[in-house]
């Protein structure tokens, strides 16, 4: 697991809004963990430098208050790459 960043603020369309040190790859794949390894969502989106982008994180559950992880560490999975057999 690698660190993604801190939650900062959940927007008024239920983003989790994250301030990252990298852009991750953006998609369904990139799941998005707290620190207990609970998978909270995945990255939807990247604004801002790239250098300190903000991400933003769309939640698996739309019903679920996601207000306690503010100022929270978010982890992303390290994704490898796939080699194909020749």
């Amino acid at each position: 697991m690698k660190k993604l960043g801190t939650v900062l603020h959940i927007s008024s369309q239920m983003n989790i809004v994250v301030r990252s040190n990298f852009v991750p790859k953006i998609g369904k794949r990139s799941i998005v963990s707290d620190e207990k390894q609970k998978k909270v969502g995945y990255v939807y989106d990247a604004i801002g430098s790239v250098n300190k982008p903000y991400l933003l994180i769309k939640p698996l559950n739309k019903n679920q208050n996601y207000s306690n992880l503010i100022g929270e560490n978010l982890y992303i999975k390290k994704i490898g790459k796939k080699f194909k057999k020749k």
